[in-house]
């Protein structure tokens, strides 16, 4: 039995099987498409955040440098003090008076210890930040911190800081003109 050739079923025979193909290729160009989309997403999320932990440890490093800066210039200030009056003890001139100086530190937690490291009592002494440093209800203040003394106060970092410089005023005697002191929030050490 001899089966005659049709010559128009064969052109749509081979018509469907190249729309097939073509519908096969589409969806394979489409998911590889998709493919490096999801890819491409992936490192650009990945440079972000590299991006984002690059800024955040430039910003640590600017305001350690800070500190090291505000902490060498007390350290010189002081220095050259010690040696003036060391000089002036010697030939008999009256010296000035003690004055407040003070260390901020990290203690433990949030907790933060502004100690008077200085020869002379401060009065009327309150600690303040940037309002958008997180602090305890109600800021320091205190009548009275002497030489060696110090004062405790819970402070956070947030992502919405944007300031975290701890201002510090007080008067030499009870009443008396101010003076503030400005210092960066030290670094808390990593939470466990």
């Amino acid at each position: 039995m001899n089966v005659p050739f049709d010559f128009g079923s064969f052109i749509e025979t081979a018509g469907t099987i190249a729309a097939l193909l073509g519908v096969i290729a589409s969806i394979w160009l489409a998911r590889s498409g998709q493919k490096q989309d999801l890819g491409l997403a992936k490192d650009e999320a990945d440079r972000a955040e590299r991006a984002q932990a690059a800024s955040e440890a430039s910003a640590e490093r600017a305001e350690a440098t800070s500190r090291i800066t505000v902490d060498q210039m007390d350290r010189i200030a002081d220095a050259l003090d010690e040696i003036a009056t060391s000089r002036l003890r010697g030939v008999g001139v009256m010296l000035p008076m003690p004055k407040v100086s003070w260390k901020l530190e990290h203690h433990a937690g949030d907790t933060y210890l502004l100690t008077n490291v200085g020869g002379a009592d401060a009065f009327d002494v309150q600690i303040t930040s940037h309002e958008s440093l997180m602090h305890e209800s109600e800021w320091v203040s205190t009548e009275q911190i002497r030489p060696g003394e110090a004062a405790t106060f819970m402070a956070a970092r947030t992502f919405d800081t944007s300031d975290s410089t701890i201002s510090v005023r007080w008067s030499a005697k009870p009443g008396g003109e101010r003076g503030i002191w400005r210092y960066p929030l030290p670094p808390r050490p990593p939470r466990p």
